[in-house]
């Protein structure tokens, strides 16, 4: 992780963020945060949020209550991984997080958690990390525990509602994954990373300042 995080301090166009939410965090720094995890959820792998309005909600809740930790990784000015963590009563919990798959090879994703953790841990002084619900294979690099939460979801397929709640539940697996299927040839015919995305090149004698709210590695 050092050799990783050395190699993107390096690049002149690499600028790591980690914004708080408290009383002090501006407006426009506020803004600017939700544009860029949108910004990089646009140009990540996932599928479509089934709510639109739910990413820019959550921040700006868990700001109002300043439980936020939003890390962002800009290449050449352009937002390339974004996370969403919530620090709360000695906790920190990772919710959302999103790359740009164009800069994989920069490991991106796990220069910031890695950012993230040592500010929570170093700072906020929590006694746990949560990386939140999914067995994901990536978590099992950073977590020493594994808690399952068991529960039970039951429909009523004698009614039309029951019906229609079923198949939102039972088929929603099958059509992420076929729009995911359908995104990846039309990502690979839209060009150039200049287009939604960063380009994730080397660009000498770029401005390497950090904002109020941002922290550098």
């Amino acid at each position: 992780m050092r050799r990783k995080t050395r190699a993107l301090a390096r690049r002149d166009d690499a600028r790591v963020e980690l914004i708080v939410g408290d009383t002090a965090l501006a407006p426009a720094v506020l803004e600017r945060a939700i544009a860029a995890y949108e910004r990089v959820y646009r140009a990540s792998w996932k599928v479509a949020e089934p709510y639109p309005r739910f990413a820019e909600a959550f921040i700006r809740a868990a700001a109002a209550t300043g439980a936020l930790r939003l890390g962002v990784i800009t290449i050449d000015d352009i937002p390339a991984a974004a996370q969403i963590w919530v620090v709360w009563q000695g906790r920190a919990t990772l919710c959302k997080l999103a790359h740009d798959e164009r800069c994989a090879a920069l490991s991106l994703g796990s220069v910031l958690t890695w950012r993230v953790i040592r500010h929570v841990l170093d700072v906020d002084r929590v006694h746990e990390i949560d990386f939140g619900r999914g067995d994901d294979p990536f978590k099992q690099l950073w977590m020493s525990q594994r808690r399952e939460h068991w529960g039970v979801l039951a429909f009523n397929r004698a009614t039309p509602r029951g019906l229609l709640a079923a198949a939102r539940h039972l088929g929603g697996g099958r059509l992420a994954r076929a729009l995911r299927r359908w995104r990846q040839p039309a990502a690979a015919s839209a060009g150039g990373a200049a287009a939604t995305g960063a380009s994730c090149t080397p660009r000498k004698n770029a401005s390497n300042m950090v904002s109020d709210h941002s922290a550098r590695l």
